[in-house]
């Protein structure tokens, strides 16, 4: 499964972090996230031990990032929420999405957000 972070016109965002938690307090340790460009994202390691994360490398401008979650199980109610900066610390969004993972290997339709703006 393949999620990509976009802008819709020429500009760039200088940030994001993913992160990826079971619903209902359910686990996704079992779940990695790889980065397409390993020179634009990491895992990140500030999320707890049942929570998994994906994050920037660095604070340029970045016109798109595609990420890939790799999740063992059969399947799982899961949440995804992405944080988006795009000025240093001043302008940022943030989003979640519940999708489920089916056992053979779907997932519900792909969530798209015009990410409203959250601070000024």
């Amino acid at each position: 499964h393949t999620f990509t972070l976009t802008t819709n016109d020429d500009s760039k965002f200088k940030g994001f972090l993913l992160r990826l938690s079971g619903k209902n307090g359910a686990s996704a340790s079992s779940t990695t996230f790889v980065a397409a460009d390993s020179s634009l994202a990491q895992v990140s390691n500030l999320c707890t031990s049942d929570v998994i994360g994906i994050t920037h490398k660095d604070n340029n401008g970045k016109s798109g990032v595609a990420v890939t979650l790799n999740h063992p199980e059969a399947a799982a109610e899961l949440l995804l929420e992405d944080t988006v900066v795009t000025t240093n610390g001043v302008n940022w969004s943030f989003d979640a999405f519940d999708f489920f993972v089916s056992g053979d290997n779907t997932t519900t339709a792909s969530p798209t957000s015009p990410h409203t703006r959250i601070r000024d």
